[in-house]
């Protein structure tokens, strides 16, 4: 899984989570959503025993959509097409050490 991935890294420098809405709700609503998106999974992160200290979050709202959506499209077809813009995107910053002997 990913925390067992981060914590093989030698030198984990930084770790950048970034939450993502779709259009539908106001915008301060969707940005506080994204923020707490990002939030929860640092909270899970550090559970896992990744340093707090590292780990950065930031709200994106709906700002940066994977996919557009027709507005003609019924609400639970929009609500089921727009489910790629609701995600959490995780930047990792470090060294992984290369073992010279292994064949």
């Amino acid at each position: 899984n990913l925390v067992s991935e981060l914590k093989s890294i030698d030198k984990l420098d930084t770790i950048q989570i970034i939450g993502h809405t779709d259009f539908i709700g106001s915008d301060k609503a969707n940005q506080l959503l994204s923020e707490q998106r990002a939030q929860a999974i640092k909270e899970f992160m550090v559970q896992q025993g990744i340093d707090r200290n590292i780990i950065q979050i930031k709200g994106m709202g709906e700002m940066q959509p994977l996919v557009q959506c027709s507005q003609k499209l019924k609400r639970n077809q929009s609500i089921s097409c727009l489910q790629p813009n609701r995600r959490v995107e995780i930047f990792v910053n470090g060294l992984q050490a290369i073992d010279r002997h292994k064949n």
